[in-house]
């Protein structure tokens, strides 16, 4: 499951950057945005199989990541 955790961490940064970029140069938009939802996609399914394997994960850690 550690290894779920990383790949959560780092797909949440990737994300977190995706959605600021966008925000900050929205003439990109239309040609980043398929981009940044295939990596929700892959994040949301690392955690579905994080919770599966734990169900104590808190709000804190979906939204900021997990301690190493």
């Amino acid at each position: 499951m550690e290894d779920d955790k990383i790949i959560y961490n780092r797909l949440l940064k990737r994300y977190y950057n995706g959605c600021k970029y966008l925000e900050e140069n929205p003439n990109d938009f239309s040609k980043y945005i398929d981009n940044l939802l295939d990596i929700k996609e892959k994040l949301e399914k690392t955690l579905i199989k994080i919770i599966k394997q734990n169900e104590n994960v808190s709000d804190i850690e979906i939204l900021e990541g997990f301690k190493n």
